[in-house]
């Protein structure tokens, strides 16, 4: 099962794709706002590194899972102007979401400097199941999930960005990097929830590509064949889970149970 497999999964995806690839994934750590419209920084204990790597993480009842967004390369400069995605849960409730448009003004003339999104559409059906409708586009402004020059000056809601980026500009923008893009918190009502992302109507796009590209959820699903237009499919298996207990707790009893399964 996924969840038994993250660690060997989080390996595999290391291998190069043979064009651009972004991957959507769920880890505890993150950089947290109310508010849509932030310049909220990460800190170093907020990257995926920090918080057991890229994989498909087990967290407890009112945890938020934040999610990110890898770009893959090549090619080696990207910018992702178009992310579009439903968010299903089963066993469980989706309580709560909130997406970003990270924002950077200047201080003295209030002028906007850096700006992730044209629009953020934060869907519907928050308090159910089903999350749908979720749009993230820089059409005509905005910087998308990028690594551009500009993400390596402002964008310290990355992994690019001055805030926790190391190294020169053009290795913190060297491929692959991860991009915060929002969280969500989930309740679970049995045992144990499944959380899946799916590709939304809108579809995963970057720009200049000149067909959909490959789009990974979570870590594990490589081969599934998912790419920017394969509207409303999902992993073949979760990208998250969730407990109604500690999470701690329960990813032992989960260790016990492949102990007693060998």
């Amino acid at each position: 099962m996924k969840r038994i497999v993250a660690v060997a999964a989080g390996l595999a995806l290391l291998a190069a794709p043979a064009s651009a690839a972004l991957r959507l994934f769920f880890s505890p750590g993150g950089a947290f706002s109310a508010t849509s419209i932030n310049d909220v920084a990460l800190a170093p204990a907020d990257i995926p590194a920090a918080n057991g790597g890229i994989g498909n993480p087990t967290v407890g009842n009112g945890q938020v899972l934040y999610l990110w967004a890898q770009m893959i390369g090549p090619p080696t400069s990207q910018k992702w102007n178009g992310i579009a995605f439903d968010i299903s849960v089963n066993g469980g409730t989706i309580a709560s979401t909130l997406m970003y448009n990270y924002n950077v003004v200047d201080p003295d003339f209030g002028d906007v400097l850096y700006e992730r999104w044209q629009g953020v559409n934060q869907g519907a059906g928050q308090g159910t199941s089903n999350v749908t409708g979720i749009n993230l586009a820089a059409v005509v402004r905005g910087e998308g999930v990028n690594n551009g020059v500009n993400s390596a000056v402002y964008d310290d809601q990355s992994e690019i960005g001055t805030a926790v980026g190391v190294g020169t500009a053009a290795q913190r923008r060297a491929l692959p990097k991860s991009v915060l893009l929002g969280w969500i918190v989930v309740n679970a009502t049995s045992p144990l929830a499944e959380v899946f992302l799916k590709v939304g109507t809108g579809g995963i796009a970057r720009s200049g590509a000149p067909a959909p590209e490959s789009v990974y959820f979570g870590a594990g699903d490589e081969a599934a064949g998912l790419r920017g237009n394969s509207f409303g499919l999902a992993s073949p298996s979760a990208d998250a889970f969730v407990t109604p207990e500690p999470a701690s707790i329960a990813l032992l009893a989960l260790a016990a149970l492949a102990l007693r399964r060998r």
